[in-house]
């Protein structure tokens, strides 16, 4: 049919027009090419509470040392000691990196490629001691050498055997400042049977070492009257050793209850 055909012609005419005006827009010497479609962003990778470390050492293999992102411990220094660590074969040297670091747990796994993956897992350190010292949650005292993070840890003062009773006190005690939102920064045996902290806003305190915990329910009888009287003496100094009374004192004064 010459109807059809002439459609036909007629559709040929528009696409080879088509053409010539696309070539007319590009310059000569240009190539031209519709532009690409833009690739998709790649997804982040979950955060796992991890970062890697690679390591390469010649007298072993390929080390890569997975270890928190909440690191206390120098890695540059501790890398080292965990190398030492795994060629070192004398059993009583081998036990000293869990006791002078902030290393915990070494897990290794060596994989196919020949490569050992090293998980670490550092020391939780819940007070601090005197010559470097820390208890660690599991009651373990280290010294560690070297550190990255600074450490917000109540300092516990006395003698080695000491420090558990302290300790359990550092809980009982903290437990009663939370009332009013202090934190206690210090404790320790001072002498005569008694036991004194100090918390963040300065505020002394002082017990008998025997009778401890009928005193922390004094105090935390006292913490409950300011609390809800809303009488601010601006307290420096509580004395709780008396059997019949506290003794209170402020930056001008001091008085007896």
């Amino acid at each position: 049919d010459f109807d059809d055909a002439n459609v036909t012609i007629d559709i040929i005419d528009a696409v080879v027009n088509n053409i010539e005006d696309a070539a007319d827009a590009v310059q000569v010497g240009e190539v031209f090419s519709p532009e690409p479609e833009p690739e998709p962003e790649p997804e982040p990778e979950p955060d796992d509470g991890w970062t890697f470390f690679t390591l390469t050492n010649n007298n072993i293999y390929p080390i890569n040392i997975k270890i928190s992102k909440e690191i206390i411990s120098n890695f540059d220094q501790v890398k080292h000691k965990i190398i030492n660590h795994l060629q070192n074969e004398n059993r009583s040297h081998k036990s000293e990196i869990f006791s002078n670091s902030w290393v915990s747990v070494i897990k290794a796994t060596k994989t196919f490629n020949e490569e050992l993956l090293i998980e670490v897992k550092e020391h939780q350190p819940i007070a601090s001691l005197n010559r470097g010292r820390f208890i660690t949650q599991e009651g373990k005292i280290i010294t560690p050498s070297g550190g990255n993070k600074p450490l917000k840890l109540v300092s516990i003062i006395g003698r080695d055997n000491e420090y558990l009773t302290l300790l359990d006190s550092i809980f009982l005690l903290q437990n009663i400042l939370n009332l009013k939102g202090n934190s206690l920064i210090s404790i320790g045996h001072r002498g005569s049977g008694f036991i004194e902290a100090v918390d963040n806003e300065s505020v002394t305190y002082r017990f008998s070492k025997e009778d401890f915990r009928v005193q922390l329910e004094r105090l935390e009888e006292l913490i409950l009257f300011e609390l809800n009287s809303g009488i601010n003496d601006d307290i420096r100094y509580i004395d709780l050793r008396y059997k019949n009374a506290i003794a209170l004192g402020n930056k001008n004064m001091e008085k007896s209850i």
